[in-house]
């Protein structure tokens, strides 16, 4: 499946040291998918670091994990959505 990939995915992965008992653990999933196709890149932002990062992407619980197309530098948000359950006070 991951051979199909012709277009850049953008993995958005978000994390909180403050209350995230597993992200750890998702990073490091996430590392290893990331590593089955040179399309897939992975993008780690922790949610009380910036904020408005998580705000754009509607992220209030960690892991946190948003699957975006990429184009050159450009994001797009493709509403695939993955949420933790640790919640963001």
């Amino acid at each position: 499946m991951f051979d199909e990939i012709e277009q850049t995915v953008q993995v958005l992965l978000f994390t909180s040291n403050e209350t995230c008992d597993y992200c750890n653990e998702t990073k490091q999933l996430l590392e290893e998918v990331v590593a089955l196709n040179h399309e897939i890149e992975l993008s780690v932002h922790d949610i009380d670091q910036e904020p408005e990062m998580a705000s754009r992407y509607s992220v209030i619980n960690t892991p946190g994990i948003v699957i975006a197309a990429k184009d050159q530098q450009d994001v797009k948000n493709l509403g695939i959505h993955f949420s933790g359950d640790s919640f963001r006070s």
